[in-house]
């Protein structure tokens, strides 16, 4: 579910009242040498037990923003509702 060009920085337990799993947060290397980076995101990945993951995710173009978006991220996954009598649609 991760992006593959982006590195991981920081990783960190988490849980909503209908399950728990992982926050990631990511950087987008800069192509240059000047290093540092070009974008970020936080991924919050959440099991509902066998049910399957859920990805709530944030992008920034600078950390500060990032830090800022965290909060409204938080608020979408801790309010978000999983039916576990709804199947999930096979595609």
């Amino acid at each position: 579910m991760l992006p593959a060009e982006w590195r991981v920085v920081r990783t960190a337990p988490v849980a909503a009242g209908w399950g728990s799993g992982t926050a990631y947060t990511l950087e987008l290397p800069a192509s240059d040498s000047a290093g540092g980076a070009t974008a970020y995101e936080e991924h919050v990945i959440l099991r509902d037990g066998p049910g399957g993951a859920y990805d709530f995710f944030s992008r920034a173009a600078t950390a500060e923003e990032a830090r800022l978006l965290h909060f409204g991220l938080r608020r979408m996954y801790t309010s978000a509702e999983v039916d576990p009598v709804a199947p999930l649609e096979q595609h």
